[in-house]
């Protein structure tokens, strides 16, 4: 029978029992990165949730690095082999798509600084709405959300802030630059709460 507390930790991952080292590390990113306190300043719940997070990984990662050097594990796996079936690759852009994304690209950094946020993000709609397959959209979008979100904590909109810089987030969830500079934001924002 498992140990209670391997269980618990596997099931504050979400995860069955026996998950494999990988599994338990990618969810455990994926995780991580939506309670972090920083993207949730304030939130006691989320504050929490991260750190029995962390306890659960800490156990699962001493328990399976210690199951690879020949002690077994809690549950035997079976291995099953899968071939990943290959994405399909994107058509790249007409040369007159490229000409009108860079016709928006050019009118959306415009609006970015005159400070016209809502018309910058209608505009990217419209462009992924034409251009669903590029992956340059998202990122502007994301970028658009941050650069609003800095703005409006230095409005005093609070509250408005946090939920655009998390949506940045949400647009572009593996942009390193994105989740530092959102996290710069996030660390300003609760400094300008805590002066009030």
């Amino acid at each position: 029978m498992a140990d209670p507390k391997l269980v618990r930790s596997y099931q504050c991952l979400g995860l069955p029992v026996g998950a494999s080292l990988e599994q338990v590390k990618a969810t455990y990113r994926r995780l991580a990165r939506q309670y972090h306190p920083d993207v949730n300043p304030g939130n006691q719940a989320s504050h929490e949730r991260f750190i029995a997070l962390n306890q659960a990984y800490t156990l699962l990662l001493e328990h399976l690095s210690a199951g690879t050097q020949g002690h077994p594990p809690v549950t035997p796996q079976v291995r099953v082999e899968v071939t990943p079936q290959p994405t399909p690759a994107r058509p790249p852009l007409t040369r007159e798509e490229q000409e009108f994304k860079h016709k928006f690209h050019v009118q959306w950094r415009t609006l970015l600084e005159q400070g016209r946020f809502p018309r910058a993000v209608a505009l990217l709609d419209a462009l992924g709405e034409r251009l669903p397959q590029d992956r340059d959209i998202p990122t502007w979008q994301a970028q658009t959300y941050q650069r609003w979100g800095s703005h409006l904590i230095d409005q005093g909109q609070w509250d408005k802030a946090r939920s655009h810089l998390k949506k940045a987030l949400r647009l572009d969830p593996h942009n390193r630059h994105l989740w530092q500079e959102v996290n710069r934001e996030f660390i300003r924002l609760d400094q300008r709460i805590n002066k009030y």
